[in-house]
């Protein structure tokens, strides 16, 4: 089941979305969903989230 999602972007964030769709011969929308699921793919598999609170540290 697909589910429509409604964004408002500014410019700053949609016109170098367009542009790098438009290199890459795709649209805003696609790109957008592709780098979305890429996202949500890498969501929790941090490897670095193991370390955490292993050290001490002044910092």
């Amino acid at each position: 089941m697909g589910h429509t999602l409604k964004l408002e972007l500014d410019d700053e964030i949609y016109e170098p979305l367009a542009k790098k769709a438009k290199q890459s011969g795709s649209t805003p929308e696609k790109l957008c969903l592709e780098w979305l699921e890429i996202a949500i793919r890498n969501v929790g598999n941090d490897p670095i989230d193991d370390f955490i609170g292993a050290f001490s540290s002044t910092i």
